[in-house]
């Protein structure tokens, strides 16, 4: 209560999302449904992202990254009013590219197929708790870039795991040697990090705080 002096002397615990390691798995790369209902080549790389219409989330540096590379398809799954976005944002979702798709909400089965169709999932957020679709990229042995920030210091290795990037070139520079395949290839190494996060691990350390 407001005002109360008592001090809490309970241990405060620090404990992962998790994610379903049994439904976010890899499985039909390149030849699954989101390139089916999307119409992709099984030639044509593409970059996908998940999360809110927001500046926080990256999706102005998305954008501009699709301009910068046209030789790539960007999909932005996810999706926020546009009465509730800044107006750079608006203008951003307004981009006319051909490359450049934002489809809006999807379903979990949905999402799970993107990921596998997809060459790279690409986080560009600024501030971050875990991320729960970055877990799931991670389950889904997606390559993965995130932006270097201190969230994901100690639990996702740069050039081990992951890759990371700070600013925009940096991005492109590695978005380039990704997909262009000069960077070696870090997906079985992230899936255990994933593995690590499985739902049902996550239940039993729950448990163990509850009972400590």
């Amino acid at each position: 209560l407001w005002g109360c002096k008592k001090q809490i002397k309970a241990p405060i615990y620090s404990l992962s999302n998790g994610v379903d390691t049994e439904f976010f798995k890899q499985e039909g790369k390149k030849t699954g449904a989101f390139r089916k209902k999307y119409h992709i080549d099984g030639n044509q790389k593409v970059i996908m992202s998940v999360g809110h219409y927001i500046d926080r989330k990256g999706i102005l540096d998305f954008v501009q990254l699709a301009k910068e590379l046209p030789q790539y398809q960007f999909y932005w799954f996810g999706y926020t009013n546009l009465k509730l976005v800044t107006k750079e944002v608006r203008d951003a979702i307004h981009t006319q590219l051909s490359n450049l798709h934002f489809p809006g909400y999807i379903t979990r089965t949905e999402l799970r197929d993107v990921y596998n169709g997809s060459d790279l999932f690409l986080f560009m957020t600024k501030e971050e708790t875990e991320g729960i679709v970055l877990l799931e990229a991670l389950a889904t042995k997606t390559p993965i870039l995130v932006r270097n920030i201190p969230i994901y210091r100690d639990w996702l290795i740069d050039n081990e795991t992951v890759y990371k990037a700070k600013h925009l070139q940096e991005f492109k520079e590695k978005i380039i040697q990704l997909l262009e395949g000069s960077l070696p290839d870090l997906t079985d190494a992230a899936y255990q990090i994933a593995l690590e996060r499985d739902l049902r691990k996550i239940g039993q350390n729950l448990l163990d705080i509850y009972q400590q």
